[in-house]
């Protein structure tokens, strides 16, 4: 049996996603879920975040090289922006989840 089309190239249509039992559209809205107290924290994390991806991006993986340092660049910078983005729109993607958080 197929599994259904999660999107098409316009990344707009509706799918099932396979084994999970319900649809997931990508045009839908992000709703704000945090307070201003959550925004900072999550403001400050990805600052700190970014900082310390591009530290080790110019110091470690830059000089050195190798798939780790790499790696760990990417993953410190991707944070990083992802949590400048939540605190930027008011939304945390745990909390979108329905895992209660103490922010």
């Amino acid at each position: 049996m197929p599994y259904p089309v999660l999107f098409t190239l316009s990344g707009l249509s509706r799918g099932l996603l396979p084994g999970a039992g319900w649809a997931y559209h990508w045009g839908m809205k992000l709703e704000c879920n945090i307070d201003a107290k959550g925004k900072a924290v999550r403001l400050i994390w990805g600052i700190l975040t970014l900082a310390g991806g591009l530290l080790v991006l110019f110091l470690w993986a830059r000089p050195v090289g190798g798939w780790l340092a790499w790696t760990v660049a990417v993953v410190l910078i991707a944070s990083g922006v992802f949590g400048i983005f939540e605190a930027r729109t008011g939304w945390c993607v745990v909390r979108a989840m329905g895992i209660k958080t103490r922010m």
